[in-house]
């Protein structure tokens, strides 16, 4: 027990600077990941992708809008890639955010699998 009481005192400051170290390195990701998609805003080839498979959210929380991953197909030159992204579409669009349609996209000229939606919102 005396060695608890002496131990833990001087460890109090390891937990909290861990969460900071997190939620710093969090902040971050998500600024680099903002940079990237201004790039590709601006900078991206904008080409159509066919929709290979969609997945849903299962906990729907945004009113009269849709959030799913979907996987696309697409060729960038003669390179064809498979990835994934989040997207946010309204309610209304469904019928044209399934398997097999085609939907715009921005790829980036650096890093193919990074891409944006034209017509959605990116998540």
């Amino acid at each position: 027990m005396n060695f608890l009481s002496y131990i833990l005192p001087k460890l109090a400051w390891f937990i909290p600077l861990c969460i900071l170290f997190f939620l710093v390195y969090i902040a971050l990701q998500n600024r680099r990941d903002a940079i990237d998609d201004k790039n590709i805003q601006s900078e991206g080839i904008e080409i159509d992708a066919k929709i290979l498979k969609v997945s849903y959210d299962s906990q729907q929380r945004i009113n009269n809008h849709l959030v799913a991953v979907l996987t696309l197909d697409y060729k960038v030159g003669n390179i064809s890639v498979i990835a994934s992204r989040g997207v946010i579409f309204s309610i209304l669009d469904k019928g044209k955010v399934k398997e097999g349609e085609v939907v715009r996209i921005k790829v980036s000229k650096q890093d193919h699998n990074k891409f944006l939606f034209v017509d959605y919102k990116s998540v």
